[in-house]
């Protein structure tokens, strides 16, 4: 009897390697894929200017960057905790005015040199609900916990998230013409504003996002909703909230990102990366400092040894002040 309805391997025009440059946007999920990339030393540019949810505040950002426009201080809020910008994370705020003005400039010139360099974008899209300030009907990125009453929620028709991707791919492709953008919808379910909304939401997402890639050449669909939802559809692989799912889960989005991405020979580099990388954040219960100088010795040896030892040098440089302190001691 089957317990599962697996999604076939996509295959795609292009592959993901060691001298791939990366740049994920969008939601929270987007962390999730970046920072394995990013463990695993392929160069992986994180959400520059803060995580969004939300298409429209997505391709504001995007525009502000590429058209190099500069967030004027008299935008920022204070929220009684810290200054912040409706149209960005609250990530990005800060209790200090200027540096919270510094952070989200910063931030979108930080993004802009991703958008050139990039060799793939994967952008992940979260919610088509959004909130929209009632005094000017501004869709807002967040809304740093001001008082309810100043919003009004309500879902984006298809027709204004087509327009929001729409932007964001022409815009990109216009600035960086040899790029490649893989869309996906995260299967981070909204279930605060009900499951019908949310299935709606995620809905909206998914029929505007394949409305543009069949528009585009260099823009590309993957499966990470599905994966989640109707591939292993089941709560094991979710967290107690219901909502977020589990590290196993990841896991296995991961592989199916490597298999439909990546050669083996490919693989094989990342596997010998994960084996060091794990090595590095294990810390030795042993209290022999001879045999944790040995072992942090031979560590530092394989690490230098390794094809792509320029990649391990804040690992080399720790190791190195660590085996001071030993030797110290």
């Amino acid at each position: 009897m089957k317990w599962r309805t697996p999604i076939e391997s996509v295959s795609y025009p292009f592959n993901i390697g060691m001298d791939t440059d990366v740049l994920m946007l969008g939601s929270c999920f987007a962390q999730h894929i970046g920072q394995k990339l990013n463990y695993l030393k392929i160069r992986t540019a994180i959400n520059p200017s803060g995580i969004s949810y939300n298409p429209v505040s997505l391709a504001r950002q995007v525009t502000s960057a590429i058209a190099q426009t500069a967030i004027p201080l008299s935008s920022l809020v204070h929220n009684g905790d810290k200054y912040v910008h409706f149209d960005f994370h609250g990530t990005m705020g800060h209790h200090n005015q200027h540096t919270c003005h510094d952070n989200l400039n910063d931030g979108l010139v930080t993004l802009r040199q991703s958008l050139s360099t990039s060799d793939l974008i994967f952008i992940t899209l979260g919610s088509a609900i959004v909130y929209e300030l009632i005094e000017n009907k501004s869709i807002v990125s967040n809304c740093h916990k001001f008082p309810q009453q100043q919003f009004s929620k309500r879902q984006l028709t298809a027709e204004e998230v087509i327009r929001s991707l729409t932007d964001i791919v022409q815009l990109t492709l216009t600035h960086n013409p040899s790029t490649t953008i893989i869309f996906t919808v995260s299967p981070i379910r909204h279930v605060r504003h009900g499951l019908i909304e949310n299935n709606r939401s995620k809905a909206t997402l998914i029929a505007s996002t394949h409305s543009i890639v069949d528009l585009y050449d260099r823009a590309f669909y993957f499966p990470s909703y599905e994966l989640l939802m109707d591939d292993l559809r089941d709560y094991r692989f979710y967290k107690k909230d219901l909502v977020h799912p589990t590290d196993s889960a990841v896991d296995y989005i991961w592989d199916y990102l490597q298999e439909s991405f990546m050669t083996d020979p490919t693989v094989d580099q990342l596997k010998s990366i994960q084996s060091l990388m794990d090595t590095y954040h294990h810390r030795s219960i042993t209290t022999h400092i001879e045999k944790q100088m040995k072992d942090l010795q031979s560590l530092k040896q394989k690490m230098s040894d390794h094809e792509l030892s320029d990649r391990f040098s804040g690992e080399i440089a720790d190791i190195e002040k660590r085996l001071l302190t030993l030797s110290a001691s």
